[in-house]
């Protein structure tokens, strides 16, 4: 291939094999080096675009590979020739673990319904695991931080910071995190003053905290994801700091932002029993009880006796439908189907929620 390429100039099948041998040699920086700039007229363009992206990933630049696998959604997918339809599918669980790696659940959200909305697509169990339970069944923080920390030698984004700062927390690591967090390009940003407030309260820096989260932090700034945290953690300081009624608001206000995040539930019905409010922090309590009841119900179907039995998926999309989880529900109730295809009953089930 060096010798052709050396004679005349690479033509697009040129550059599709020698990306493809290189690949096969371990070769990433060359197989991707062969496919930037392939021309969109050519009839490769799908693969080598898709291509692109996912050896980017693999090589730690995760904004170079979203921007890729984007494109290739928006402007190749029309493309994909009918026998590759897992090719979108293939991107789509890219852009998932660059998300889920970042912290990013809203993303996640999104990726995962986009999934179980493609009619050639079954979420696998860790994949409905992690949309039923909003966090990841089978990627531990330590390993989310290792693979962060590789990221971080390519690729020095805020949001690496950021998010790995999220994942040594995670871990019990205030240190380390507060490490991670003194990097940032942009320490101002809401997202960064978010992570600098969850680092100070861990580290027991509890004026830290509140300077962080109240001062200069308008109503505008930032997203719902920061917002939500920013709330929650001062309500967790409420609490520490014996403000029970303080507690209550700002874990109602981060509730009322949007989500169903365990740990506000937990901490308003807390807030609210410290006043004697009883009646009002029992709904909130049964809430909490019906999350952690679900989660040892997935975590107890993970065992491979259980995984693959269609009765156990079945019943943990009913348990999803019956708590407003849609998405998930579908996605237990398409995976069951998968393995009992002549069960009506479960068939029914996935009709009736892709029609709604």
């Amino acid at each position: 291939m060096d010798e052709l390429s050396r004679a005349r100039e690479a033509t697009p099948e040129d550059r599709l094999l020698r990306a493809e041998l290189a690949r096969a040699e371990g070769n990433l920086e060359a197989a991707a080096l062969a496919l930037e700039g392939f021309p969109r007229d050519h009839p490769g363009s799908p693969a080598a675009r898709l291509t692109l992206g996912l050896l980017r990933h693999q090589l730690g630049r995760a904004a170079a590979a979203r921007a890729d696998l984007v494109a290739f959604l928006a402007g190749e997918a029309g493309k994909i020739p009918a026998e590759r339809a897992d090719w979108a599918a293939q991107a789509r669980r890219a852009l998932l673990r660059i998300a889920l790696t970042e912290g990013d659940f809203a993303a996640v959200d999104r990726i995962l319904g986009e999934l179980v909305a493609s009619e050639s697509t079954t979420l696998d169990f860790n994949e409905a695991a992690l949309w039923t339970l909003g966090k990841p069944i089978d990627l531990g923080p330590a390993e989310i931080a290792s693979e962060l920390e590789r990221r971080l030698e390519v690729e020095p984004t805020d949001m690496a910071r950021l998010a790995l700062c999220r994942a040594l927390l995670d871990q019990g690591k205030p240190d380390e995190a507060e490490a991670a967090v003194r990097g940032l390009a942009d320490a101002g940003s809401p997202p960064a003053r978010v992570a600098r407030a969850r680092t100070a309260f861990a580290r027991g820096e509890f004026e830290s905290v509140r300077a962080l989260l109240d001062r200069g932090f308008g109503p505008t700034q930032g997203d719902r994801r920061e917002e939500r945290e920013r709330l929650a953690l001062l309500g967790r300081l409420d609490l520490t700091e014996g403000r029970a009624s303080d507690a209550a608001e700002a874990f109602r206000a981060s509730l009322d932002s949007g989500g169903d995040d365990r740990e506000a539930m937990f901490g308003l019905s807390q807030a609210l029993r410290l006043q004697g409010r009883e009646q009002e922090a029992q709904p909130w309590s049964r809430r909490v009880a019906a999350r952690d009841s679900l989660e040892r119900r997935v975590q107890q179907a993970r065992v491979p006796a259980e995984r693959d039995d269609p009765r156990v998926l079945g019943q943990l999309g009913e348990i999803c439908e019956s708590m407003g989880k849609r998405g998930p529900a579908l996605a237990w109730y398409r995976l069951a189907a998968a393995r009992a295809p002549t069960d009506a009953k479960l068939q029914a089930a996935v009709r009736r929620l892709m029609i709604k």
